[in-house]
């Protein structure tokens, strides 16, 4: 935010934020800008429907326990999928596309699994009611931070490889995908067995605190990526 002289310290949030019950985590500010003659973004709709403010690009993870699976949902705004999607078309080198994708996933990754309040993440997990699933709050506190720490790391080189796998061997797919009339597109992301998981497992339900094992990032686990029109969460 460049009034606070932090450059990239902000990013937008869609109003359903405005809405969670949660309150905000320590440190956390809102702020409203309104720009003189600027207009929002907004989407196409039939006649006689108001249109829609078209929504920012998000992370949204599910960390679920029964299938070992580790589900991430990329949203691209409607303006970043235009964006990426050129790039492709005209080809442009993997690390560009790369780079330009982490730009829309890398922060609100690292800040979902951060350990703060946040609904961004949905834990699916035998020790918690269906109505505790949504958000880590009080479950995170029964993980060691180093443990939130290897996850962050080996999702990033995840994502990372296979993210870069997917747009050079699917670049048609994500392509067709951003011609949909839809706002935006949707990486779905699917990690199963992916090591770690079970550390943390066992610290949701009440295990060792401290991490034991899964070290650094070994190998990538099963992954299956798909591309929807719009938004998905989960």
């Amino acid at each position: 935010m460049a009034f606070l002289q932090e450059p990239e310290l902000g990013r937008e949030v869609s109003s359903e934020y405005f809405a969670r019950p949660d309150p905000l985590a320590l440190g956390e500010r809102l702020y409203y800008l309104e720009i003189a003659g600027a207009r929002p973004q907004v989407t196409a709709t039939e006649p006689g429907h108001l249109p829609a403010v078209r929504r920012a690009s998000e992370v949204n993870l599910a960390l679920d326990f029964p299938r070992n699976q580790i589900r991430v949902y990329l949203f691209l705004s409607e303006a970043a999928s235009q964006e990426i999607a050129t790039m492709l078309r005209q080809r442009a080198p993997v690390g560009a596309v790369q780079s330009r994708l982490k730009a829309e996933y890398g922060r609100d990754l690292n800040a979902a699994l951060s350990g703060k309040t946040n609904r961004h993440v949905k834990v699916v997990h035998e020790a918690l009611l269906p109505e505790q699933f949504f958000g880590l709050g009080k479950t995170i506190k029964r993980v060691h931070p180093t443990l939130l720490q290897r996850l962050q790391k080996k999702l990033r080189r995840w994502l990372r490889q296979r993210l870069a796998e997917y747009l050079q061997q699917q670049t048609q797919t994500f392509v067709a995908a951003t011609e949909n009339t839809a706002d935006g597109v949707t990486l779905v992301v699917t990690f199963t067995s992916p090591p770690g998981l079970s550390s943390l497992r066992g610290a949701v339900r009440g295990g060792p605190m401290k991490p034991t094992g899964d070290g650094a990032p070994k190998g990538v686990p099963q992954t299956d990526i798909e591309v929807v029109p719009g938004y998905k969460s989960g």
